[in-house]
C-alpha cells in the first residue's frame, strides 16, 4: 500500500505554526513550542495530532480568539476558555523531593508538557525517578512525543491526561462519560532495535482526531469503533457521535485510570471538562490535568542478569526472544513512528496528504505566510503501518529480465514486504548514484550488470538508509567493485548453478549460426533475396573450452551429440567428468587456442583474463576458427576480433556479450558480416529466469531478514 503525499519543508511548516499561534495571542516562545510539537507529530506519522488538529483544538476549546481575535471561533471571556496565552506556571510546595506539583493556570499544553518532562528528567538524574502533576491544564496533543524524547535520552518515561472532552461510552453504558484518555510510555530501546519503544494509545478504538482525519479524506472508520446519536455502531465519520473503548472492559479500565489520576490531582467531574460554552455549578472546575514521570533506566537494575549480560544486552535479548520463534514479522510499538520519521527524513520534509495540504495552505493564507504549494515535491510512500507489519526494508531492483518474465519470483519478492524501487538496467554508475541520492539509500541492490562502482558503493553505504547487501541476479561480478564491498563488509551474493543449461544451449546456437552463416541467409531471404553461402559441418571438429565449469560442461555434453571432440583448460580440473566425456586436458589456455576448431569462452573476467583474445592469441589459432563468447565481453579485444573476422582469419565470432552494453556507434563489429551478436540473452529463458530470479530473491530476502539460505561470493 502506498500513499501519494506532498513534502513540506520543516522551516516553512514551523513558520506557519508560529504565525498561527502568535495571531492567537501566544508569545513567540509558546508558539515555537507549539510548532515543535506539531512538527514532531507529523514527522512521526501522527497525523491526528498535527498542526491542523492543534489549531482546530485551540479555536474551539483553547484560546478561542482571546488574543487578537484572529480565530474564527466566537470570542469568550477568559473564564470561559480552556487555554490562556502567556499564562504562568505556579509551582506548589511539596515535601516530596522527587515530585513537583504545578498549577499551570491553563497555559498552552505543549509548552507545559515540554517543561514538565525536562523537570522529570532532572529529578530522575538526582533521585532515580521524577514526577510532575499538573492541575488546571490544557490539552498537550501528542503524549507519545514527550515520552519518545525522554526515551531517546535514556529514561523510562510515562505520561497520561484525561482527554479534552468526554467522547467515549464506558463498557456496558450508553452515554459518553470518559475521554479518549491516552496513556504514553517511552522505553530507551534504541541500542537494541534502533528506536525507542513507544506505547502510545487512546483508550478508545480510535481517537476523535482520527475521525476528523477520515472525514477529511472521505474514508470509513473501522468496524465497532464509533456509535451514532442513537448509540448504534457506524463506520460513517460524519455520523459518529461517540466512541467505543478498545478491548471492551480492558480499554474501559485504562480510560478510568486517567480519570482517577485526574481526580487525585485536582480534576473535577469528566462530563463538564472543557465545556466552556456551558455554565458549571458554582465553584466547579472545567480544566484538565497532566501527569508526567521519568525514571533512570539504571535505577531499575538489580544487577543479576542471566549469562553475564549487562542491562542493555538483557533488554536486547528479551526483545529478541519476543519477536523470535517465527515472530520476526511482528510489529513493535514505536516502529510505525520510526518508519514514518525515516520516510520524512528520506524525502527531506514533512509528509502531507492533499486534503491536509489544502487546510495548511488556507492557514498560511490567513496569517500572511507565503506558501506556494505548487512547488512542493509529490512522492509516493509506503504506509508506515504496513512497513511495520512487514519489514522496513527498501531495495533497488534493476534487472529487466527479472521484471519482464512471469514467475513465482514476483510472489516471493512481494511476500517479503520490502519496499521495491524499480529501474530498467543495466544502469551506468551516474544513474545508480542518482537513484541512491533520490531515495535516501537502499538496504539492498537486486541488480544485473549495472555499474556498482566505488563511488556508487560509497554513496550507498553513507546514505541515511545504508546499503547492507548486493544481490547479483547472475554469476558475473565484473560490474561490481567486489573488493570495495569486501573491505567494507558488504556481502555480494550471486546465483551459481541456475542458468548453465540455458547458456550452453545459447552457445550451441551461436556455434551453429556461425557455421551455417545464419545472419547472412536470414537477412537475404527476408529482404527478397536468395543469397546462399556454403557453411561447414561441426561433426568431427575439435571443441576448445576455456573454463570447464558448469556451462562449459553442459556445452561439452551437447557437442558430444554432434560427434565433436573436446579439449579444455580449467584451473580446477574435474577428472571424473573429463573421463566420462573423453575431454583432453590442456596444460594452458594457449594450448586450447592452438588445437581447437571451435573455441568457446566460459571463464571469469578479471585482470588476468581481460583481452585474452587479441591479435597475438588469434595468431596462435588455426585458420577459420569459430570463436564463441557467452561469458564476458571484456574477454576479447573487440577491435582485434573484428579485424580477424574481416580478413578471414576467424571463420566467425558468435557473442552474447559486449564490453559495453548496449553497442555504441561507431563500433568495430558494425558492418562485419561474419560476426553474430545477441543482446545478452543467453540466460533469458522462462525456465532459467525463474530459477535465477528465485535464487537471487531468496539470497536477498534471507540475508536481510537474518536467514542463512544465501550464496555469498566474497568472504570476510
Amino acid at each position: 500500500m502506498t500513499n501519494i503525499m506532498r513534502v513540506v519543508p520543516v522551516d516553512k511548516h514551523e513558520e506557519i505554526a508560529v504565525a498561527a499561534y502568535v495571531a492567537r495571542g501566544y508569545s513567540v516562545e509558546e508558539a515555537k513550542l507549539g510548532a515543535k510539537t506539531s512538527t514532531m507529530a507529523t514527522r512521526h506519522g501522527i497525523r491526528t495530532h498535527n498542526l491542523i488538529k492543534a489549531i482546530h483544538l485551540d479555536d474551539h476549546l483553547g484560546s478561542c480568539g482571546a488574543g487578537d481575535g484572529s480565530s474564527p471561533a466566537k470570542k469568550r471571556k477568559l473564564d470561559q476558555i480552556g487555554c490562556v496565552p502567556n499564562a504562568q506556571i505556579e509551582k506548589i510546595p511539596t515535601k516530596y523531593k522527587a515530585f513537583e506539583r504545578w498549577n499551570c493556570n491553563r497555559k498552552l499544553g505543549q509548552a507545559v508538557a515540554w517543561e514538565a518532562m525536562e523537570t522529570c528528567m532532572k529529578l530522575a538524574d538526582e533521585y532515580g525517578v521524577g514526577c510532575v502533576a499538573v492541575d488546571n491544564a490544557f490539552h498537550y496533543l501528542w503524549g507519545g512525543g514527550y515520552v519518545m524524547e525522554a526515551a531517546k535520552r535514556g529514561y523510562v518515561a510515562y505520561t497520561c491526561c484525561p482527554a479534552a472532552l468526554t467522547e467515549v461510552v464506558p463498557f456496558g453504558g450508553k452515554i459518553p462519560t470518559l475521554g479518549t484518555n491516552p496513556h504514553s510510555w517511552g522505553l530507551p530501546t534504541q541500542d537494541a532495535i534502533g528506536y525507542p519503544i513507544v506505547v502510545d494509545w487512546a483508550t478508545s478504538v480510535v481517537a476523535m482526531g482520527r475521525v476528523q482525519q477520515l472525514k477529511r479524506e472521505g474514508k470509513p472508520l473501522p468496524e465497532c469503533a464509533g456509535v451514532d446519536k442513537d448509540g448504534k455502531y457506524t463506520t460513517d465519520p460524519n455520523a459518529v457521535a461517540a466512541l467505543v473503548p478498545f478491548g471492551a472492559h480492558k480499554g474501559y479500565g485504562l480510560a478510568l485510570i486517567d480519570e482517577l489520576y485526574a481526580a487525585f490531582t485536582g480534576g473535577s467531574t469528566p462530563t463538564i471538562r472543557n465545556r466552556w460554552g456551558e455554565t458549571p455549578a458554582a465553584g466547579e472546575k472545567q480544566t484538565c490535568t497532566f501527569y508526567f514521570q521519568c525514571q533512570k533506566a539504571d535505577a531499575f537494575s538489580c544487577g543479576d542478569f542471566a549469562q553475564g549480560r549487562n542491562q542493555a544486552e538483557n533488554v536486547k535479548a528479551v526483545i529478541g526472544d519476543v519477536i523470535g520463534h517465527g515472530n520476526s514479522a511482528c510489529m513493535l510499538p514505536g516502529q510505525i513512528e520510526a518508519n514514518a520519521a525515516k520516510l520524512c527524513d528520506e524525502h527531506g520534509g514533512l509528509l502531507f496528504s492533499e486534503a491536509e495540504l489544502a487546510e495548511l495552505s488556507a492557514m498560511a493564507k490567513t496569517h500572511g505566510v507565503a506558501f506556494d504549494t505548487s512547488a512542493l515535491k509529490q512522492v509516493s510512500v509506503p504506509d508506515p503501518f504496513a512497513m511495520a507489519m512487514k519489514k522496513d526494508i527498501k531495495v533497488l531492483l534493476t534487472t529487466t529480465s527479472y521484471q519482464d518474465t512471469p514467475g513465482e519470483h514476483h510472489a516471493l519478492l512481494e511476500k517479503s514486504g520490502f519496499e521495491v524501487v524499480r529501474a530498467r538496467g543495466p544502469l551506468p554508475a551516474a544513474d545508480m548514484l542518482k537513484l541512491v541520492q533520490e531515495h535516501g539509500g537502499f538496504d539492498g541492490f537486486l541488480n544485473g550488470d549495472d555499474e556498482i562502482t566505488t563511488a556508487v558503493l560509497d554513496a550507498a553505504m553513507t546514505a541515511k538508509r545504508k546499503l547492507k547487501v548486493v544481490a547479483k541476479y547472475g554469476i558475473g561480478l565484473d560490474s561490481i567493485n567486489v573488493d570495495h564491498c569486501t573491505a567494507n563488509r558488504v556481502p555480494v551474493l550471486f546465483t551459481p548453478g541456475v542458468n548453465h543449461t540455458t547458456v550452453a544451449e545459447h552457445a550451441m546456437g551461436l556455434m551453429i549460426g556461425c557455421a551455417k552463416h545464419f545472419w547472412l541467409h536470414m537477412n537475404s531471404v527476408k529482404n527478397g533475396g536468395w543469397k546462399r553461402k556454403t557453411g561447414i559441418e561441426l561433426a568431427g571438429k575439435t571443441l576448445g573450452i576455456v573454463g570447464m565449469g558448469r556451462v562449459g560442461k553442459e556445452l561439452i555434453k551437447r557437442c558430444a551429440a554432434f560427434e565433436m571432440k573436446a579439449v579444455a583448460f580449467d584451473l580446477y580440473w574435474d577428472d571424473k567428468f573429463a573421463k566420462e566425456y573423453g575431454v583432453e586436458r590442456a596444460a594452458t589456455k594457449e594450448d586450447v587456442l592452438k588445437i581447437a576448431d571451435v573455441i568457446s569462452l566460459h571463464t571469469n573476467l578479471d585482470d588476468s583474463t581481460r583481452d585474452m583474445i587479441n591479435t597475438k592469441s588469434i595468431a596462435m589459432m588455426k585458420e577459420n576458427v569459430i570463436l564463441i563468447n557467452t561469458a564476458r565481453g571484456g574477454l576479447v579485444n573487440e577491435a582485434d576480433v573484428a579485424e580477424a573476422c574481416s580478413k578471414g582469419k576467424l571463420y566467425g565470432y558468435g557473442a552474447d556479450v559486449l564490453c559495453h552494453e548496449p553497442i555504441a556507434s561507431p563500433h568495430p563489429f558494425q558492418g562485419v558480416d561474419n560476426i553474430l551478436l545477441t543482446p545478452h540473452i543467453g540466460s533469458r529463458t522462462g525456465e532459467s529466469v525463474q530459477r535465477q530470479a528465485c535464487r537471487a530473491t531468496t539470497n536477498l530476502v534471507q540475508y536481510l531478514t537474518g536467514g542463512k539460505d544465501f550464496i555469498q561470493a566474497n568472504k570476510f
